[in-house]
């Protein structure tokens, strides 16, 4: 049986070293988004990549990654709001945002309505944490981050990326509430993409930008040339395979993120890996200091800047809003400072979970699967994950095809 592989980032990677079969990539390089760029003396990642490994697939990831090439990380992570920056999570710490935006989230908290049937994220939000935090964090931030209305999102994606409270840790404030990532793990060398390092690559098919697939015949081509296969796993984005497959449009949504990542002249003027930004008046809702991660990634006396700024159809990027919002947080004294500029725009960043998302990627895993073409990863099953879920997934689904 003749296998291919599409996509040679981490979930594609990982599956050919069981498949041990070619894999297809558009790009010149491996690793997809985990990939990482040097420019002069700076390394930059294509936004925050920081693998935390739950418990139960530690032997799995390790077995791939040797982990005395990685850091085990403490996470540092803030929240700027009402000019200034107060620890993550919200939920347990808006006590430090001021009095009136502490007394609100108290009140709303205590008086939220209990008896609402939760149909939406937003309904969601209300039922659990009030109006309070709704209103000064958890609507705004994510409505820029999925530019998206959260009444019409599902609570499918949750799981682990919304830490769990008690009502006492809301009401009197708590500093020992964590989330999923509480520690993560980062390459001790260079960016994230030094954890292909492990890997075997010599099987790669470089600059193959697919432009159809034949179900009937068996065959994909490229630019270059055409393959024959018997069966196919996909890691591209579900939406794009199954437009290659019918040359339609189909219904599955997602945002975008435009990631512009500064080198600055001058020390970090503070001690977070990341800052969550929901006010409306700021354009993007993420900064990343990757050199706070590891300080290889920027030369002495410069850090570096990960600005993540979210769109749909429209992008607008507007700099000078973006340094004025720097320099409100104190992230940049000036743009005198910014001594280098990388800029990626990731078109498939987020899977949109509205409410015909299951259904829609159930329907197309369902067809595809009869057609001997399978999915793994985040963006072959069109699914919001981290990034050792997502190898542990490419290993099982790769074992299943051998």
């Amino acid at each position: 049986m003749k296998t291919l592989i599409l996509g040679a980032g981490l979930s594609g990677i990982t599956a050919g070293t069981i498949l041990k079969c070619p894999i297809i990539e558009k790009e010149s390089y491996a690793g997809g988004l985990c990939s990482s760029i040097r420019k002069e003396k700076f390394v930059f990642d294509k936004t925050g990549h920081y693998m935390h490994i739950p418990s139960e697939i530690e032997d799995t990831v390790f077995k791939l990654i040797d982990i005395n090439s990685l850091n085990k990380i403490k996470k540092k992570s803030g929240i700027a709001i009402n000019d200034k920056i107060i620890d993550y999570p919200f939920q347990s710490n808006f006590h430090e945002a001021g009095r009136e935006i502490k007394e609100e989230c108290i009140e709303e908290f205590i008086n939220r309505p209990m008896d609402i049937k939760v149909k939406s994220f937003y309904d969601w939000i209300i039922k659990y944490y009030g109006g309070g935090i709704g209103k000064h964090f958890m609507i705004p931030y994510n409505e820029k981050l999925w530019q998206y209305d959260l009444k019409d999102m599902t609570t499918d994606w949750l799981g682990e990326f919304i830490p769990h409270f008690t009502d006492s840790d809301i009401i009197k404030g708590s500093k020992e509430k964590n989330s999923y990532n509480d520690y993560f793990y980062y390459p001790k060398e260079g960016g994230f993409g030094n954890i292909l390092n492990t890997f075997d690559l010599s099987g790669i098919q470089f600059n193959n930008d697919i432009n159809s697939i034949d179900l009937k015949n068996k065959s994909l081509c490229t630019a270059n040339r055409c393959f024959n296969y018997d069966i196919l796993l996909s890691t591209i984005p579900l939406k794009k395979l199954i437009k290659l497959i019918n040359g339609f449009e189909n219904q599955l949504e997602y945002t975008s993120v435009y990631n512009i990542n500064l080198g600055i002249r001058g020390s970090c003027p503070t001690d977070k890996h990341w800052l969550y930004f929901p006010e409306k008046d700021i354009p993007f809702y993420r900064v990343g200091i990757p050199s706070n991660v590891n300080n290889n990634m920027a030369p002495g006396y410069h850090y570096l800047l990960s600005i993540e700024i979210s769109y749909r159809e429209k992008k607008t990027i507007n700099f000078d809003g973006i340094i004025n919002s720097l320099c409100k947080y104190n992230l940049i004294n000036s743009e005198d400072d910014i001594v280098i500029r990388e800029d990626f725009d990731i078109e498939y960043a987020y899977a949109i979970y509205n409410r015909i998302r299951m259904d829609t990627v159930n329907k197309y895993l369902s067809y595809l699967k009869d057609n001997d073409i399978h999915c793994t990863g985040r963006y072959g099953n069109w699914h919001y994950g981290f990034v050792a879920n997502d190898i542990a997934g490419a290993v099982k689904k790769a074992k299943e095809l051998v």
